[in-house]
């Protein structure tokens, strides 16, 4: 979006629901930089391929969950009640909460759009 938006974006502010992409300061952040990297040589990072990540291997994990033979409904009950540890980031879902992440984090867009957070 700032891409798009251009100059239009400095000063704008995003609460982001995954790690900063480009920092290695998290687990997630590291594993998924190297395996960006080696899929995808040449092309920068992106909050959004950073969070279909994170999803990919929420889902991994929940599928695991409704083992030993995976059902529509065996992962929807499996993700209902999922506590899961994605590289350090806890998911958490329950009956009557499905928030997922808990976690948050603010950026400001500066004027050579970049994300300071």
């Amino acid at each position: 979006m700032v891409k798009k938006m251009g100059k239009l974006s400095h000063g704008m502010i995003f609460a982001k629901v995954v790690p900063n992409p480009w920092e290695r300061k998290t687990s997630i952040t590291r594993e998924y930089r190297e395996e960006f990297s080696r899929y995808k040589p040449g092309q920068d990072f992106s909050y959004a391929s950073l969070e279909g990540c994170i999803t990919a291997k929420a889902l991994v994990a929940a599928l695991k969950l409704a083992r030993p033979s995976p059902t529509r409904e065996g992962l929807v009950s499996a993700l209902q009640i999922a506590m899961l540890d994605i590289n350090d980031l806890p998911v958490v879902n329950e009956k009557t909460n499905h928030q997922g992440m808990l976690f948050v984090e603010l950026s400001l867009v500066t004027r050579d759009l970049k994300f300071r957070h």
